[in-house]
């Protein structure tokens, strides 16, 4: 047993980070911009689908647009996925439409691209697609 009279405290760190919290603005920037990016991302998500869901009803005419648009948005702000996975749309829309080269071009393209960028889900779904078109055009055949 020690006596207590004789201990000594330990030498304890500040209690306080010695620098003081960025102030509030720059949080608010910051979430403004993270809101924005997730809202832009799901608009952009919401155009893809919107011209994806016109080209399965067999309105391929009607997908153009919101491809397209989508596809240049995102291109603008970055959103490298979302890009891929459009082009990957647009392929299969120029495939309905029979523009084969075309769809034939967007699908390697965007196969290419999503490899490039590690999107492993989108270059299968891009590779897959390809494989379609292939057989669809006889491609392989002897």
């Amino acid at each position: 047993m020690s006596d207590r009279s004789t201990r000594r405290a330990q030498p304890v760190g500040p209690l306080v980070d010695p620098e003081p919290p960025a102030p509030l603005g720059e949080y608010r920037d910051t979430l403004w911009r993270r809101a924005r990016s997730f809202a832009a991302e799901t608009f952009f998500e919401s155009l893809a689908q919107l011209g994806a869901t016109y080209a399965l009803m067999g309105t391929a005419a009607a997908a153009v647009q919101p491809h397209q648009r989508a596809v240049q948005m995102a291109e603008e702000q970055g959103l490298d996925e979302i890009f891929v996975r459009v082009l990957i749309s647009r392929g299969i829309l120029a495939q309905r439409l029979g523009r084969i080269r075309e769809a034939e071009l967007l699908l390697a393209g965007a196969a290419e691209h999503a490899d490039r960028l590690g999107l492993v889900d989108a270059w299968l779904r891009a590779d897959n697609n390809l494989a379609v078109l292939y057989e669809m055009t006889d491609r392989f055949a002897l």
